[in-house]
């Protein structure tokens, strides 16, 4: 990159606004510790619609040649912050280390029967029949076993209320994984 170049690709720390989109996020979830929000990086491309956030360990931003190259071996992909409306968007990795706290009973999850979890994973929207326990708002979402499935959220069309996957196991195979 010559003198005077903007980098392409660029990590660095969250805005104020940013963080607080992510505080009232974890809050929603009552689990504030979830993430290190301190330690909150977004990757930023030139132009991009949306940004990728991690939690990065500050030690291994020294390692500068990796922040160019691999950016996603540096930390945790927390998920996506939209770059207009700032919306957050939780990442699967984040569904995982959120539904350790769900089986132990730190925070409340959407929970579904075996026929609920395979419709979920499928992407598609889970009807009251196969909603075992469910919570206001996007939580994580678990099966019956307590098998993590990813993020859902219970919503309403009329009268009749539903769970849909904002992200599920499912999402990175379709997508090509």
């Amino acid at each position: 990159m010559q003198a005077g170049e903007e980098a392409v690709v660029r990590l660095e720390r969250l805005s104020a606004r940013e963080k607080a989109v992510i505080i009232a996020f974890l809050e929603s979830l009552r689990c504030p510790g979830l993430l290190d929000v301190d330690r909150l990086y977004a990757l930023r491309v030139r132009g991009g619609k949306y940004y990728n956030v991690f939690e990065v360990d500050p030690s291994l931003l020294q390692v500068t040649a990796l922040t160019a190259r691999a950016p996603y071996s540096l930390g945790f992909n927390a998920g996506t912050l939209d770059a207009r409306s700032l919306s957050f968007r939780p990442s699967l990795p984040l569904a995982l280390r959120a539904c350790r706290l769900c089986r132990a009973g730190v925070i409340e999850c959407h929970v579904l029967d075996d026929r609920g979890a395979a419709v979920f994973t499928y992407g598609k929207n889970v009807w009251p029949e196969h909603v075992l326990a469910a919570g206001k708002g996007l939580k994580p979402v678990i099966s019956r076993r307590g098998d993590c499935l990813g993020w859902g959220i219970l919503m309403s069309h009329n009268t009749n209320k539903y769970l849909h996957p904002l992200r599920d196991l499912g999402w990175y195979l379709r997508r090509g994984g």
